[in-house]
Protein backbone atom coordinates (compact mmCIF):
# COMPACT_ATOMS: atom_id res chain seq x y z
CA UNK A 1 0.00 0.00 0.00
CA UNK A 2 1.59 3.29 -1.09
CA UNK A 3 2.11 5.93 1.54
CA UNK A 4 1.61 9.67 1.01
CA UNK A 5 4.52 12.04 1.68
CA UNK A 6 5.33 12.75 5.30
CA UNK A 7 3.77 16.21 5.10
CA UNK A 8 0.33 14.79 4.22
CA UNK A 9 -2.28 14.67 6.93
CA UNK A 10 -5.94 14.02 7.62
CA UNK A 11 -7.61 15.86 10.45
CA UNK A 12 -10.60 14.68 12.41
CA UNK A 13 -13.47 17.18 12.50
CA UNK A 14 -12.94 19.78 15.26
CA UNK A 15 -16.09 18.73 17.12
CA UNK A 16 -14.87 15.13 17.28
CA UNK A 17 -11.50 16.25 18.64
CA UNK A 18 -13.09 18.41 21.30
CA UNK A 19 -15.46 15.64 22.40
CA UNK A 20 -12.51 13.37 23.02
CA UNK A 21 -10.32 16.08 24.48
CA UNK A 22 -7.68 15.41 21.82
CA UNK A 23 -5.72 17.29 19.22
CA UNK A 24 -5.08 14.69 16.52
CA UNK A 25 -2.70 14.86 13.64
CA UNK A 26 -3.11 11.70 11.59
CA UNK A 27 -0.55 10.58 9.05
CA UNK A 28 -1.17 8.04 6.33
CA UNK A 29 -3.95 7.21 3.90
CA UNK A 30 -7.52 6.90 5.10
CA UNK A 31 -9.21 3.84 3.61
CA UNK A 32 -12.60 2.28 4.21
CA UNK A 33 -12.57 0.23 7.35
CA UNK A 34 -8.91 0.97 8.04
CA UNK A 35 -8.19 2.86 11.26
CA UNK A 36 -5.11 5.07 11.32
CA UNK A 37 -3.19 5.30 14.56
CA UNK A 38 -2.76 8.69 16.12
CA UNK A 39 -0.10 9.94 18.55
CA UNK A 40 -2.23 8.89 21.53
CA UNK A 41 -1.70 5.10 21.50
CA UNK A 42 -5.10 4.29 23.03
CA UNK A 43 -7.09 5.90 20.19
CA UNK A 44 -7.62 4.95 16.56
CA UNK A 45 -9.31 7.03 13.87
CA UNK A 46 -11.53 5.19 11.37
CA UNK A 47 -12.84 6.78 8.18
CA UNK A 48 -16.14 5.41 6.88
CA UNK A 49 -17.33 5.24 3.29
CA UNK A 50 -19.40 8.37 3.92
CA UNK A 51 -16.36 10.37 4.97
CA UNK A 52 -17.30 10.46 8.64
CA UNK A 53 -14.68 9.90 11.33
CA UNK A 54 -14.98 7.67 14.35
CA UNK A 55 -12.55 7.83 17.27
CA UNK A 56 -12.25 4.40 18.87
CA UNK A 57 -10.68 3.79 22.25
CA UNK A 58 -8.36 0.81 21.98
CA UNK A 59 -7.49 -0.95 25.25
CA UNK A 60 -4.14 -2.71 25.16
CA UNK A 61 -1.11 -1.76 23.17
CA UNK A 62 -1.00 -1.45 19.41
CA UNK A 63 0.43 -4.22 17.28
CA UNK A 64 4.12 -3.56 16.79
CA UNK A 65 5.05 -3.18 13.17
CA UNK A 66 1.59 -3.95 11.80
CA UNK A 67 0.10 -1.54 9.36
CA UNK A 68 -3.35 -1.95 7.96
CA UNK A 69 -5.23 -2.72 11.17
CA UNK A 70 -8.88 -2.90 10.26
CA UNK A 71 -12.25 -2.41 11.89
CA UNK A 72 -15.55 -3.19 10.17
CA UNK A 73 -18.15 -0.60 11.04
CA UNK A 74 -21.78 -1.41 11.72
CA UNK A 75 -23.53 -2.31 8.49
CA UNK A 76 -20.30 -2.96 6.58
CA UNK A 77 -20.03 -6.46 5.15
CA UNK A 78 -17.64 -9.12 6.40
CA UNK A 79 -16.97 -12.09 4.14
CA UNK A 80 -15.85 -15.25 5.93
CA UNK A 81 -14.19 -17.77 3.62
CA UNK A 82 -14.49 -21.25 5.08
CA UNK A 83 -17.37 -23.14 6.73
CA UNK A 84 -15.36 -25.30 9.09
CA UNK A 85 -15.51 -24.97 12.85
CA UNK A 86 -13.40 -21.76 12.85
CA UNK A 87 -15.32 -20.00 10.10
CA UNK A 88 -18.68 -21.04 11.52
CA UNK A 89 -17.77 -19.75 14.98
CA UNK A 90 -16.57 -16.42 13.58
CA UNK A 91 -19.72 -16.11 11.48
CA UNK A 92 -21.95 -16.96 14.44
CA UNK A 93 -20.33 -14.40 16.72
CA UNK A 94 -20.37 -11.70 14.04
CA UNK A 95 -24.04 -12.35 13.23
CA UNK A 96 -24.89 -12.34 16.92
CA UNK A 97 -23.54 -8.79 17.02
CA UNK A 98 -25.64 -7.77 14.02
CA UNK A 99 -22.87 -7.67 11.43
CA UNK A 100 -23.59 -8.14 7.73
CA UNK A 101 -21.94 -11.56 7.23
CA UNK A 102 -21.47 -13.69 4.11
CA UNK A 103 -20.01 -17.19 4.55
CA UNK A 104 -18.52 -18.93 1.54
CA UNK A 105 -17.33 -22.51 1.19
CA UNK A 106 -16.64 -24.74 -1.79
CA UNK A 107 -18.30 -27.72 -0.11
CA UNK A 108 -20.57 -28.67 2.76
CA UNK A 109 -19.97 -27.43 6.32
CA UNK A 110 -17.05 -29.22 8.00
CA UNK A 111 -16.09 -30.95 4.75
CA UNK A 112 -12.41 -30.12 5.25
CA UNK A 113 -10.14 -30.74 8.24
CA UNK A 114 -13.00 -30.19 10.71
CA UNK A 115 -14.84 -33.29 9.54
CA UNK A 116 -11.81 -35.47 10.27
CA UNK A 117 -11.15 -34.08 13.74
CA UNK A 118 -10.98 -36.10 16.95
CA UNK A 119 -13.07 -33.46 18.72
CA UNK A 120 -11.17 -33.25 22.02
CA UNK A 121 -11.51 -29.99 23.96
CA UNK A 122 -9.09 -29.29 26.78
CA UNK A 123 -7.08 -26.68 28.58
CA UNK A 124 -3.27 -26.93 28.41
CA UNK A 125 -1.49 -27.81 31.63
CA UNK A 126 1.69 -26.06 30.50
CA UNK A 127 2.21 -22.31 30.20
CA UNK A 128 5.20 -22.63 27.90
CA UNK A 129 3.25 -22.26 24.65
CA UNK A 130 3.03 -18.72 23.26
CA UNK A 131 -0.67 -19.42 22.65
CA UNK A 132 -1.30 -20.65 26.21
CA UNK A 133 -3.31 -17.51 27.18
CA UNK A 134 -5.65 -18.22 24.25
CA UNK A 135 -5.88 -21.94 24.96
CA UNK A 136 -6.80 -21.32 28.61
CA UNK A 137 -10.00 -19.62 27.39
CA UNK A 138 -11.26 -22.58 25.37
CA UNK A 139 -13.28 -24.50 27.94
CA UNK A 140 -15.02 -21.41 29.33
CA UNK A 141 -15.99 -20.21 25.85
CA UNK A 142 -17.41 -23.59 24.86
CA UNK A 143 -19.45 -23.61 28.07
CA UNK A 144 -20.75 -20.17 27.08
CA UNK A 145 -21.85 -21.41 23.67
CA UNK A 146 -23.40 -24.57 25.13
CA UNK A 147 -25.41 -22.41 27.50
CA UNK A 148 -26.61 -20.19 24.66
CA UNK A 149 -27.37 -23.17 22.38
CA UNK A 150 -28.88 -25.99 24.50
CA UNK A 151 -28.68 -28.50 21.64
CA UNK A 152 -24.99 -27.90 21.05
CA UNK A 153 -23.24 -31.30 20.67
CA UNK A 154 -20.61 -31.16 23.40
CA UNK A 155 -19.92 -33.52 26.31
CA UNK A 156 -17.89 -32.85 29.45
CA UNK A 157 -16.75 -36.36 30.27
CA UNK A 158 -13.18 -35.47 31.24
CA UNK A 159 -10.02 -37.20 30.05
CA UNK A 160 -7.43 -39.65 31.37
CA UNK A 161 -3.90 -39.07 30.13
CA UNK A 162 -0.82 -41.14 30.84
CA UNK A 163 2.59 -41.80 29.37
CA UNK A 164 2.92 -38.25 27.99
CA UNK A 165 5.65 -35.86 29.12
CA UNK A 166 3.27 -33.04 29.89
CA UNK A 167 3.88 -31.81 33.46
CA UNK A 168 1.02 -30.07 35.22
CA UNK A 169 2.53 -26.63 35.71
CA UNK A 170 -0.79 -24.95 36.39
CA UNK A 171 -2.30 -27.30 38.97
CA UNK A 172 -5.24 -28.05 36.66
CA UNK A 173 -5.33 -31.84 36.95
CA UNK A 174 -5.41 -34.58 39.55
CA UNK A 175 -3.03 -37.52 39.41
CA UNK A 176 -4.46 -40.97 40.14
CA UNK A 177 -2.94 -44.44 40.32
CA UNK A 178 -6.20 -46.40 40.45
CA UNK A 179 -8.50 -45.83 37.50
CA UNK A 180 -10.87 -48.73 38.20
CA UNK A 181 -13.73 -46.49 39.31
CA UNK A 182 -13.17 -43.80 36.68
CA UNK A 183 -12.71 -46.18 33.75
CA UNK A 184 -13.81 -49.74 34.68
CA UNK A 185 -12.98 -51.23 31.28
CA UNK A 186 -9.35 -50.08 31.32
CA UNK A 187 -7.20 -53.14 31.91
CA UNK A 188 -3.77 -51.65 31.24
CA UNK A 189 -1.96 -50.89 34.49
CA UNK A 190 -0.90 -47.25 34.35
CA UNK A 191 0.64 -45.07 37.05
CA UNK A 192 0.54 -41.31 37.44
CA UNK A 193 -2.56 -40.98 35.28
CA UNK A 194 -3.65 -37.38 34.82
CA UNK A 195 -7.37 -36.97 35.39
CA UNK A 196 -8.40 -33.81 33.56
CA UNK A 197 -11.93 -33.48 34.84
CA UNK A 198 -12.73 -30.28 32.93
CA UNK A 199 -11.99 -31.71 29.48
CA UNK A 200 -14.70 -32.51 26.98
CA UNK A 201 -15.39 -33.41 23.38
CA UNK A 202 -17.34 -31.95 20.49
CA UNK A 203 -19.03 -33.66 17.57
CA UNK A 204 -17.31 -31.51 14.90
CA UNK A 205 -19.72 -31.82 11.97
CA UNK A 206 -22.88 -31.39 14.03
CA UNK A 207 -21.34 -28.46 15.93
CA UNK A 208 -20.30 -26.69 12.73
CA UNK A 209 -23.72 -27.18 11.14
CA UNK A 210 -25.49 -25.86 14.23
CA UNK A 211 -23.30 -22.75 14.45
CA UNK A 212 -23.99 -21.97 10.79
CA UNK A 213 -27.70 -22.58 11.22
CA UNK A 214 -27.77 -20.16 14.15
CA UNK A 215 -25.71 -17.62 12.21
CA UNK A 216 -28.21 -17.84 9.35
CA UNK A 217 -31.11 -17.30 11.76
CA UNK A 218 -29.33 -14.15 12.91
CA UNK A 219 -29.06 -12.89 9.33
CA UNK A 220 -25.84 -14.39 7.98
CA UNK A 221 -25.84 -15.33 4.30
CA UNK A 222 -24.36 -18.83 4.07
CA UNK A 223 -23.43 -19.81 0.51
CA UNK A 224 -22.14 -23.33 -0.05
CA UNK A 225 -20.64 -24.68 -3.26
CA UNK A 226 -18.89 -21.35 -3.83
CA UNK A 227 -15.23 -21.57 -4.78
CA UNK A 228 -13.30 -18.39 -3.94
CA UNK A 229 -10.73 -17.98 -6.70
CA UNK A 230 -9.17 -14.72 -5.60
CA UNK A 231 -9.31 -11.50 -3.61
CA UNK A 232 -10.36 -8.14 -4.99
CA UNK A 233 -7.86 -5.34 -4.31
CA UNK A 234 -8.05 -1.59 -4.83
CA UNK A 235 -4.88 0.44 -4.20
CA UNK A 236 -3.51 -2.23 -1.89
CA UNK A 237 -6.72 -2.64 0.13
CA UNK A 238 -8.75 -5.86 -0.06
CA UNK A 239 -12.31 -4.94 -1.04
CA UNK A 240 -13.91 -8.34 -1.47
CA UNK A 241 -13.60 -11.76 -3.07
CA UNK A 242 -14.08 -13.27 -6.49
CA UNK A 243 -15.84 -16.61 -6.83
CA UNK A 244 -16.22 -18.67 -9.97
CA UNK A 245 -19.44 -16.80 -10.76
CA UNK A 246 -19.44 -13.38 -9.07
CA UNK A 247 -17.62 -10.65 -7.21
CA UNK A 248 -18.68 -10.06 -3.61
CA UNK A 249 -17.63 -6.78 -2.03
CA UNK A 250 -16.68 -6.52 1.62
CA UNK A 251 -15.15 -4.20 4.16
CA UNK A 252 -13.19 -7.10 5.62
CA UNK A 253 -12.41 -10.58 4.29
CA UNK A 254 -11.65 -13.26 6.88
CA UNK A 255 -9.78 -16.31 5.61
CA UNK A 256 -10.74 -19.28 7.77
CA UNK A 257 -10.39 -21.92 5.08
CA UNK A 258 -7.38 -23.79 6.42
CA UNK A 259 -4.96 -24.84 3.68
CA UNK A 260 -7.01 -22.85 1.16
CA UNK A 261 -5.91 -19.68 2.90
CA UNK A 262 -2.35 -20.18 1.65
CA UNK A 263 -3.06 -19.62 -2.05
CA UNK A 264 -5.39 -16.69 -1.38
CA UNK A 265 -2.75 -14.96 0.75
CA UNK A 266 -0.10 -15.65 -1.86
CA UNK A 267 -2.29 -13.89 -4.40
CA UNK A 268 -1.84 -10.62 -2.49
CA UNK A 269 1.87 -11.12 -1.86
CA UNK A 270 1.91 -12.69 1.60
CA UNK A 271 3.47 -16.10 2.20
CA UNK A 272 1.32 -17.82 4.83
CA UNK A 273 3.55 -20.59 6.26
CA UNK A 274 0.98 -23.36 6.64
CA UNK A 275 1.50 -26.97 5.53
CA UNK A 276 -0.71 -30.04 5.40
CA UNK A 277 -0.31 -32.25 8.47
CA UNK A 278 -2.05 -35.57 7.82
CA UNK A 279 -3.56 -37.79 10.47
CA UNK A 280 -5.68 -40.93 10.20
CA UNK A 281 -9.05 -41.03 11.96
CA UNK A 282 -10.33 -44.54 12.62
CA UNK A 283 -13.96 -45.30 13.47
CA UNK A 284 -14.79 -48.51 15.29
CA UNK A 285 -17.92 -50.32 16.46
CA UNK A 286 -17.95 -51.14 20.17
CA UNK A 287 -20.27 -52.14 23.02
CA UNK A 288 -22.27 -49.23 24.45
CA UNK A 289 -20.71 -47.59 27.49
CA UNK A 290 -17.29 -49.15 26.96
CA UNK A 291 -15.35 -45.86 27.28
CA UNK A 292 -16.33 -43.24 29.84
CA UNK A 293 -13.67 -40.57 29.22
CA UNK A 294 -11.36 -39.35 26.50
CA UNK A 295 -8.40 -41.75 26.83
CA UNK A 296 -4.93 -40.66 25.77
CA UNK A 297 -2.21 -43.28 26.14
CA UNK A 298 1.18 -43.65 24.42
CA UNK A 299 -0.28 -46.36 22.16
CA UNK A 300 -3.71 -45.05 21.25
CA UNK A 301 -6.17 -42.22 21.85
CA UNK A 302 -9.87 -42.99 21.88
CA UNK A 303 -13.29 -41.65 22.85
CA UNK A 304 -16.80 -43.02 22.47
CA UNK A 305 -19.47 -41.17 20.52
CA UNK A 306 -23.10 -40.88 21.61
CA UNK A 307 -24.01 -43.47 18.96
CA UNK A 308 -21.62 -45.99 20.53
CA UNK A 309 -18.88 -45.80 17.91
CA UNK A 310 -15.29 -45.20 18.95
CA UNK A 311 -13.03 -42.55 17.42
CA UNK A 312 -9.29 -43.11 17.39
CA UNK A 313 -6.81 -40.71 15.76
CA UNK A 314 -3.69 -42.49 14.55
CA UNK A 315 -0.39 -40.99 13.45
CA UNK A 316 -0.07 -40.89 9.68
CA UNK A 317 2.55 -43.36 8.45
CA UNK A 318 2.46 -42.81 4.71
CA UNK A 319 -0.84 -44.49 3.86
CA UNK A 320 -1.44 -44.24 0.12
CA UNK A 321 -4.31 -46.63 -0.58
CA UNK A 322 -7.51 -48.06 0.87
CA UNK A 323 -5.57 -51.18 1.67
CA UNK A 324 -3.08 -49.17 3.72
CA UNK A 325 -5.93 -47.52 5.62
CA UNK A 326 -7.51 -50.92 6.31
CA UNK A 327 -4.24 -52.13 7.84
CA UNK A 328 -4.01 -49.00 9.99
CA UNK A 329 -7.59 -49.45 11.19
CA UNK A 330 -6.94 -53.11 12.02
CA UNK A 331 -3.92 -52.18 14.09
CA UNK A 332 -5.95 -49.54 15.96
CA UNK A 333 -8.58 -52.21 16.64
CA UNK A 334 -5.90 -54.52 18.09
CA UNK A 335 -4.48 -51.83 20.36
CA UNK A 336 -7.88 -50.82 21.72
CA UNK A 337 -8.90 -54.41 22.42
CA UNK A 338 -5.60 -54.84 24.26
CA UNK A 339 -6.10 -51.69 26.32
CA UNK A 340 -9.76 -52.27 27.18
CA UNK A 341 -11.72 -55.17 28.63
CA UNK A 342 -13.89 -55.34 25.52
CA UNK A 343 -14.14 -59.12 24.98
CA UNK A 344 -12.52 -58.33 21.64
CA UNK A 345 -15.81 -56.81 20.50
CA UNK A 346 -14.24 -53.63 19.17
CA UNK A 347 -14.22 -53.83 15.38
CA UNK A 348 -12.78 -51.38 12.88
CA UNK A 349 -15.42 -49.73 10.73
CA UNK A 350 -13.59 -47.16 8.58
CA UNK A 351 -10.51 -45.00 8.32
CA UNK A 352 -9.90 -41.67 6.61
CA UNK A 353 -7.05 -39.23 6.27
CA UNK A 354 -7.58 -35.71 7.56
CA UNK A 355 -5.29 -33.01 6.22
CA UNK A 356 -4.89 -30.54 9.04
CA UNK A 357 -3.56 -27.02 8.40
CA UNK A 358 -0.40 -26.76 10.50
CA UNK A 359 1.40 -23.40 10.87
CA UNK A 360 5.17 -23.63 10.52
CA UNK A 361 5.78 -22.99 14.22
CA UNK A 362 2.73 -24.95 15.39
CA UNK A 363 1.08 -21.84 16.78
CA UNK A 364 -2.19 -20.25 15.58
CA UNK A 365 -2.07 -17.56 12.90
CA UNK A 366 -4.81 -15.05 13.67
CA UNK A 367 -4.99 -11.39 12.74
CA UNK A 368 -4.68 -8.84 9.95
CA UNK A 369 -2.36 -9.70 7.10
CA UNK A 370 0.51 -7.20 7.25
CA UNK A 371 0.59 -4.67 4.46
CA UNK A 372 -2.84 -5.74 3.18
CA UNK A 373 -5.65 -3.74 4.86
CA UNK A 374 -9.03 -5.43 4.67
CA UNK A 375 -7.64 -8.97 4.95
CA UNK A 376 -7.74 -11.03 8.17
CA UNK A 377 -6.65 -14.64 8.60
CA UNK A 378 -7.57 -17.32 11.16
CA UNK A 379 -5.74 -20.63 10.69
CA UNK A 380 -4.76 -22.91 13.56
CA UNK A 381 -4.42 -26.31 15.15
CA UNK A 382 -6.38 -27.40 17.06
CA UNK A 383 -9.32 -25.45 15.71
CA UNK A 384 -11.82 -27.65 17.57
CA UNK A 385 -10.39 -26.56 20.90
CA UNK A 386 -9.90 -22.90 20.00
CA UNK A 387 -12.84 -22.04 17.73
CA UNK A 388 -15.23 -20.68 20.37
CA UNK A 389 -12.63 -18.33 21.84
CA UNK A 390 -11.33 -17.31 18.43
CA UNK A 391 -14.84 -16.49 17.21
CA UNK A 392 -15.47 -14.22 20.18
CA UNK A 393 -12.09 -12.47 20.09
CA UNK A 394 -11.99 -12.00 16.32
CA UNK A 395 -15.46 -10.47 16.38
CA UNK A 396 -14.40 -7.99 19.06
CA UNK A 397 -11.34 -7.07 17.02
CA UNK A 398 -13.24 -6.59 13.77
CA UNK A 399 -16.30 -4.79 15.09
CA UNK A 400 -14.94 -2.92 18.11
CA UNK A 401 -11.23 -2.61 17.47
CA UNK A 402 -10.58 -4.38 20.79
CA UNK A 403 -7.17 -5.95 20.29
CA UNK A 404 -7.07 -9.21 22.21
CA UNK A 405 -3.98 -9.72 24.32
CA UNK A 406 -4.61 -13.45 24.08
CA UNK A 407 -3.88 -13.21 20.34
CA UNK A 408 -0.72 -11.17 20.75
CA UNK A 409 1.59 -14.07 19.88
CA UNK A 410 -0.60 -15.38 17.07
CA UNK A 411 -0.25 -12.51 14.61
CA UNK A 412 0.64 -13.17 10.96
CA UNK A 413 3.17 -10.34 11.16
CA UNK A 414 5.61 -12.63 12.97
CA UNK A 415 6.27 -14.31 9.64
CA UNK A 416 6.81 -11.13 7.66
CA UNK A 417 10.24 -10.93 6.05
CA UNK A 418 11.87 -7.51 6.32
Amino acid sequence: MKRPPDNSEHRAPPDSRRSMGLRCRVRGRAALGVPIQVPTPSVVVRFSSRGSVTLIKMPGRAHDGEDGWLVAGTGERVVVVGAGITGSSIAYHLAERGADVVVLDQGLPASGATGSSFGWVGRPVSSRLPSAPLRYLAIDDWHRIAQALPDFPISWQGSLVWGHEDPDEMGLVNTVDDTSELEPSLRVAARDVQYREQDGSIEPVAATELLLEEAAKLGADVRLGQVVVGLIEDEGVVRGVKTASEVISASVVVLACGLGSVALCRGVGFDLPVDASPTVLVRLDAPAGLVQHVLMSPDVEVRQLPNGQLLAPVEYSGERSRGDLTETATEAERRINTMLDSNDEVRARSAEIGWRPMPADGEPIIGPVPGTPGLYVAVMHSAITLAASVGRLVTAELLDGLMARELEHSRPARFRTR
